[in-house]
């Protein structure tokens, strides 16, 4: 992920009224000016979540402030933000915002794999995002690349 996301992430649970909420493994991942950690440590309002769910029950905690969701992850993460935002919707909470940054892995696969520098023999892919992408992980475009494919299990 860009740092510049994280750093946009951090201008935002620094502005008065803001909650910002995200999944508990992005709280120390840095940006180019420190990480959500040391944004809550010098006084910004982020929450760690280990159920995105948990987001619903926050912003009707707190109807008088913004509560952002960062949302964060590959393909297999976009599920879960959608049924957030449809749960939102559907309970009528208006003070819960997204802050979209799903990524998806194939471009990424295709950017190291179509540079001519670069030698891969082989991928040891996410189950999780192997199982989603199935063969398209490899060879989307129907360009082949000589490499194998094993999940991790």
């Amino acid at each position: 992920m860009p740092k510049e996301r994280i750093d946009h992430a951090i201008t935002l649970a620094q502005q008065p009224n803001v909650i910002l909420v995200t999944l508990g493994d992005m709280i120390r991942v840095p940006g180019s000016r420190g990480s959500l950690a040391q944004c809550r440590a010098q006084g910004g309002d982020v929450r760690p979540l280990y159920d995105p769910l948990d987001a619903l029950r926050i912003a009707q905690e707190n109807p008088d402030k913004t509560v952002v969701f960062f949302a964060i992850g590959f393909e297999t993460s976009t599920p879960m933000t959608a049924v957030l935002l449809q749960q939102a919707e559907a309970l009528g909470i208006d003070n819960l915002l997204f802050h979209i940054n799903h990524v998806l892995v194939p471009p990424a696969v295709h950017a190291v794999m179509d540079d001519p520098q670069v030698k891969v023999n082989a991928f040891i892919g996410p189950s999780h995002v192997s199982v989603i992408q199935a063969r398209r992980f490899i060879n989307a475009g129907g360009t082949v690349w000589h490499a194998s494919c094993r999940r991790r299990v």
